[in-house]
């Protein structure tokens, strides 16, 4: 006959191991790499935002810078310093004429001139710093502040704003001292250049395009900017939804630990801050950040330093999905490993397994004709054939054993002497059919589970089945009176040999014993036969060896006492 099997608790198990032998490994590997990968692309993006503040910032400082050369160079034009030039007295200029401006407004634009930006504003103050002529006279200041003549030693940046020229919203304006050649720097007016600087905002806070493109940028600029009052904001560059211009953002708390960064007094760095305010409460995002200090602004008043920052979510955008998709194919490849592997293990562990279980049930239930195809080609076909083997040895065991069984039982049903077996307190466990007769039950049933010493006629019979039996040695054949089932007196001849445990703990006793009541009543008749011939002898020797009756008489009853049982006898 041929089994199927079902699915069994090994199944899963081994399942389960396939699936965590494969997982732990797989798992342990792709967190491994993935955080390797992460800590990679971290220090390659923060080198990056390094690299891309460096940049920045030194051409911010270039572009300062020929702004301010170019105010140099205006403030040394020839023209400059003809009209600046004091006259035959030594007096300094106070007004110039029409033509002069004339000439030297239209070249001094020209030159001041900043491409992609508005057309400048350029101004001339007296050495007191009263204005003489500008080439926009409404956006030119009127008067420059005294604090700033003290101070303005070379070209600088005094003031930024958002007063527009032209269509610039941003402008800033540059004063350079005037000194005429060989005066040994006598300065004897100021030249100022107010310029727009769309072009210089849009390098600096690293927006080249319009709002489309500035909104699809992952790395944002900022300036940190420690003011002369000695507070600190944040400023940056904005593009309204509208499509305006943009505007520039002051945010006034400042991170306290970006301020502590910046306190270290590293010129630069890279780090990671986390729930970074970029644009003030509620814009809390985590970044990987680079700054770089602008060494020279323009400006003694203000320290100027630059931020850029790109979210970490685009940092790693690209790394989580390639490790999401990375992980969706471990787990397809695992997924079509474990469908194989159910494959495999159903076919070639399981269903043999469970086989054989089955096989092993029916054999219990003395089905002894099982005979198991499994043609897996392995170990476990090589256990089916040793399994169909030990099937066929143990039916032709237990065939012997049954043949052996009823051999024994034949002998003992076919035996005349009586066969028992009782627990430790006399309890008849076993006895066999001529037994039972012996001891008058009807059937061996009926005999089972009797006291067998309460069929001894006394006390002192019972002592092998008692718990003070000393086991150990077998007992001797003795006779003993019994009553049967009937009240009939017997006389069996009985021998017991305890049955001990394998820790010398009596179980019980059996044995052999045989009614001899015939043997002894024959044996005892034959006594008493022999008894009185031998007091009939004795009698006729006395009579025979005696004269004196007197001693006949006494001689005569007492041999008649033993043959007689009487009280009181004489003899006349």
């Amino acid at each position: 006959m041929r089994l199927n099997s079902s699915r069994a608790g090994i199944e899963r198990k081994i399942l389960t191991s396939i699936l965590w032998v494969g997982i732990l490994p797989m798992a342990v590997a792709f967190i491994v790499g993935y955080v390797t990968a992460r800590s990679g692309q971290t220090k390659a993006v923060q080198q990056t935002l390094l690299a891309s503040v460096d940049t920045t910032a030194e051409g911010i400082r270039l572009l300062v810078e020929e702004r301010l050369q170019r105010a140099s160079n205006l403030a040394s034009d020839p023209l400059v310093l003809d009209v600046m030039a004091p006259d035959s007295s030594g007096v300094p200029r106070a007004a110039i004429s029409d033509e002069q401006a004339a000439t030297l407004l239209p070249l001094l634009r020209h030159r001041g001139a900043n491409p992609g930006d508005a057309a400048s504003v350029i101004s001339i103050y007296t050495e007191s710093g009263h204005l003489l002529v500008s080439s926009d006279a409404p956006l030119a200041r009127g008067q420059l502040p005294p604090e700033w003549l003290e101070t303005l030693d070379r070209a600088r940046i005094v003031e930024f704003g958002q007063v527009p020229i032209g269509e610039s919203r941003f402008s800033s304006l540059i004063v350079c001292p005037i000194t005429l050649p060989g005066t040994g720097g006598k300065i004897v007016g100021y030249l100022g250049l107010q310029s727009g600087v769309s072009t210089l905002l849009r390098y600096a806070m690293g927006e080249y395009g319009g709002p489309g493109e500035a909104g699809r940028r992952i790395d944002h600029y900022q300036y940190l900017v420690k003011l002369p009052t000695g507070a600190d904001v944040i400023a940056y560059f904005e593009w309204p939804s509208n499509g305006a211009s943009p505007e520039i953002r002051l945010v006034t708390a400042v991170d306290p630990r970006l301020r502590e960064k910046m306190a270290s007094g590293a010129p630069g760095g890279a780090f990671s801050l986390s729930d970074y305010r970029s644009r003030g409460p509620g814009s809390e995002v985590d970044v990987l950040m680079a700054y770089r200090t602008i060494e020279d602004a323009g400006s003694d008043d203000l320290k100027v330093c630059l931020l850029v920052y790109r979210p970490t979510d685009k940092v790693y955008y690209d790394l989580n999905l390639g490790a999401s998709l990375g992980l969706l194919g471990c787990v397809v490849f695992i997924a079509f490993l474990c469908v194989n592997a159910y494959r495999d293990v159903h076919n070639n562990i399981v269903r043999p397994v469970s086989l054989l279980n089955e096989g092993a049930q029916i054999i219990r239930q003395g089905d002894f004709d099982l005979k198991l195809k499994i043609g897996t080609g392995d170990e476990i076909e090589e256990l089916a054939t040793s399994f169909n083997k030990m099937a066929v040895a143990l039916k032709r065991n237990i065939r012997q054993l049954e043949e052996s069984e009823e051999n024994y039982r034949s002998l003992v049903t076919s035996m005349r002497d009586g066969i028992y077996q009782t627990d430790k307190h006399g309890a008849i466990t076993f006895i066999n059919l001529a037994g039972a007769e012996i001891l008058g039950f009807p059937s061996i049933e009926e005999a089972m589970g009797k006291n067998l010493r309460q069929l001894f006629q006394e006390e002192f019979e019972t002592g092998p089945f008692s718990e003070g039996f000393d086991g150990g040695e077998m007992g001797e054949r003795s006779r003993v009176w019994m009553r049967r089932l009937d009240d009939r007196r017997i006389c069996v001849e009985l021998s017991r040999t305890p049955v001990m445990s394998p820790d010398a703990e009596l179980l019980g006793v059996e044995g052999i014993f045989r009614d001899v009541t015939k043997n002894v009543r024959l044996e005892q008749e034959a006594r008493e036969r022999s008894e009185r011939i031998s007091a009939i002898n004795q009698i006729a020797n006395v009579i025979n060896s005696s004269l004196e009756a007197g001693r006949l008489y006494e001689s005569l009853v007492a041999e008649l006492k033993k043959l007689l049982d009487f009280d009181y006898a004489a003899v006349a």
